[in-house]
C-alpha cells in the first residue's frame, strides 16, 4: 500500500513567495514536480536548502502558470498545503536559464492535462465552509 511517487522534474531554483502584496525572497532549494499515483495527479513541492517545506500542492485543472522569459521565472498562485490549512499562495521560482524555466512550465502544463483527465479541481481543495454557506431557515414541514 505504499504511495508511489515519481519525480518528473527536479530543479534548483531561487524561491519567492507573495507576502502582503510583495515578493519575498525565501532562498534557494529544490523545486520538484512529482507524480502522485494515489490521486493520479502531479504535485509541486519546494524544499529550501535548510530543509523547510514552503510549497506542496496538487496541480489542478484551474491552475495557471506564467512564464517570464526575460527574467527566467515562473509564477503561479495555487491552493497550497505546505501549512496545515489549505491557503491560496503566490509562488515564483527563478531558474538559472530560460530552458530550465520552460521545462518547469511544460511539466506544469502536463500536470493540468492530467488534472483534467483525473478531475482534480481546486473546488475540491478549498475548505467546505467557504463554498457552502449553512442555510438556517424554516423548512416546508415546519409548524
Amino acid at each position: 500500500y505504499d504511495d508511489v511517487e515519481e519525480i518528473l522534474l527536479e530543479k534548483r531554483v531561487t524561491f519567492q513567495m507573495m507576502e502582503g502584496n510583495q515578493w519575498q525572497n525565501k532562498g534557494t532549494g529544490v523545486l520538484r514536480v512529482i507524480y502522485d499515483d494515489d490521486v493520479n495527479a502531479n504535485k509541486v513541492t519546494f524544499t529550501t536548502d535548510k530543509k523547510e517545506d514552503l510549497c506542496n500542492h496538487l496541480i489542478a485543472m484551474e491552475s495557471i502558470i506564467n512564464l517570464d522569459k526575460s527574467k527566467h521565472f515562473c509564477e503561479w498562485h495555487p491552493i497550497d498545503f505546505a501549512t496545515d490549512e489549505p491557503i491560496r499562495r503566490g509562488f515564483r521560482a527563478v531558474f538559472s536559464s530560460v530552458p530550465a524555466a520552460e521545462e518547469f512550465y511544460k511539466s506544469f502544463q502536463q500536470g493540468r492535462t492530467l488534472a483534467r483527465d483525473s478531475e482534480i479541481s481546486e473546488r475540491d481543495m478549498e475548505p467546505r465552509e467557504l463554498l457552502v454557506p449553512e442555510v438556517h431557515g424554516r423548512g416546508a414541514n415546519d409548524d
